[in-house]
């Protein structure tokens, strides 16, 4: 990733003037809604991307694999109960919030479609980014043609898990192994592997994959939580179209 004005941007999105895309350190604040200095913080993050806030659509997350196509009209909205927007709507931005969890962003250069998905061990699970590119293709997307970037995140040096944990993804996935690196006497989870592999399944090259490489528990200009324990706070991601040049 690349860090401009304390926003970390991906280098293969960065190539399209049209685009709009970056993720909070914490030198913004927190995005936690629930934490004091909240609408600051946003309204500091969205003003250096010259973002308005009537047209930032933000999600109420809650790890499922809802994923929902914003319209014109929701601009400055918060849609309950999802963990992915997509549109084609230009000057929509769409938000996501995370502190460990993956932040993807889609863009599909071709069609003008963008997407923002919050996927944690649990959207792994339920595979939102199946659900991500089928709702991409439902509006016109070919797999080949979609951009996507894997923002801050744990990693697999710092993502310990437990029997428990990897018994759940085997039942449902089969071979698990690829995922799994013991370590010091703990098995630790590769969720970026893991998300790659459903990026390939759906139909993703692997040429159109940025992997960020920035773990959130080592890197402390981020938010982490657990590193931080159960008050940490959030980072936010964003990505929309603004109107040609």
């Amino acid at each position: 990733m690349i860090k401009q004005n304390n926003i970390l941007q991906f280098q293969s999105l960065s190539q399209f003037p049209q685009l709009i895309h970056g993720f909070s350190t914490r030198i913004f604040g927190s995005m936690r809604p629930s934490h004091a200095g909240y609408y600051e913080a946003v309204s500091n993050f969205i003003s250096k991307l010259q973002v308005n806030p009537l047209r930032l659509v933000r999600m109420n997350q809650v790890h499922n694999n809802v994923v929902h196509v914003v319209v014109d009209e929701e601009g400055g909205k918060v849609v309950p109960e999802t963990d992915g927007l997509l549109t084609d709507q230009k000057q929509i931005f769409l938000g996501v919030i995370t502190a460990d969890c993956l932040p993807l962003f889609f863009y599909d250069p071709k069609k003008q479609i963008v997407a923002a998905v919050h996927a944690g061990w649990r959207g792994l699970y339920a595979e939102i980014i199946k659900e991500a590119v089928a709702k991409m293709r439902e509006q016109g997307s070919n797999p080949k043609d979609i951009l996507v970037g894997i923002g801050p995140s744990i990693r697999v040096c710092c993502y310990s898990v437990d029997e428990a944990f990897i018994e759940k993804f085997r039942e449902k996935f089969g071979d698990v192994e690829q995922f799994l690196q013991p370590r010091d006497g703990k098995v630790f989870f590769d969720l970026q592997k893991c998300a790659k592999e459903q990026l390939r399944i759906a139909g993703i090259s692997e040429n159109n994959i940025e992997d960020g490489d920035y773990c959130t528990f080592d890197h402390t200009d981020v938010y982490s939580c657990r590193r931080e324990g159960k008050d940490f706070g959030e980072m936010m991601g964003i990505i929309g179209m603004r109107n040609e040049i």
